[in-house]
């Protein structure tokens, strides 16, 4: 039987920007989202609804901005999930560590340029892209063990600069996806599917639920 799981994947809200913030005691995972983040949010969520679709289960990054972004889009619909905090869709870890200002900038350049290289202590472009495989992979082969011949829809609530480097890796892009830039905007929502084992990317980086309140190419560097 012809079975499909679905990974509807959003990235997080508009986040808070570093500069409100006191730069030595940030931790990229500390940023929570903005006003205009969370009506991103629920709106996200009204479009999730809209779908009429019945979701099987909720994960997300452990990182603020994405799950306050969770909380708030499955506040919109009519079913309860779970949300489901998993370290492997952390963002890029540039450093565990705080830095100057000047040394996280040069970090992003360098991980621009250089995919397998990685500051002391942080990982590499390609390092995380395995981390985000390793857990497509559990999602895939828990679906084929556990809901076998029936289709699945699941909720994935990440990062976007995470999301580039996976793509970039692992999946080949269609082509009418190669004629624009692998952009990756607040809210944006990005479909996968796996039919009958075999993951294809079905919609890239679609903002079209957010015309009433805007979406936004937020800086994905963290």
């Amino acid at each position: 039987m012809r079975k499909i799981l679905r990974i509807i994947y959003i990235r997080h809200g508009f986040k808070e920007s570093k500069s409100n913030v006191n730069f030595n005691d940030l931790k990229g995972s500390k940023l929570n989202l903005t006003d205009f983040g969370r009506q991103q949010a629920a709106k996200t969520g009204k479009y999730l609804q809209s779908l009429n679709r019945k979701f099987t289960c909720a994960f997300s990054s452990p990182y603020p901005r994405c799950k306050e972004t969770a909380v708030t889009a499955i506040e919109q619909l009519t079913q309860n999930l779970e949300i489901i905090c998993d370290d492997r869709l952390k963002e890029r870890i540039l450093t565990p560590y705080d830095t100057s200002q000047e040394e996280s900038t040069y970090n992003q350049i360098k991980a621009h340029t250089d995919k397998e290289w990685a500051p002391t202590g942080g990982e590499s472009d390609n390092n995380s892209a395995q981390r985000f495989e390793s857990f497509m992979v559990d999602i895939g082969n828990k679906h084929k063990d556990t809901d076998r011949g029936k289709d699945a829809t699941v909720l994935v609530f990440g990062h976007g600069r995470i999301l580039q480097n996976w793509l970039s890796r692992y999946m080949e892009v269609p082509e009418e996806y190669k004629l624009q830039p692998l952009l990756i905007n607040t809210c944006s929502i990005t479909q996968l599917e796996f039919v009958d084992g075999k993951l294809r990317l079905y919609e890239l980086n679609n903002t079209d639920h957010l015309k009433d309140v805007g979406s936004s190419y937020e800086e994905v560097t963290d």
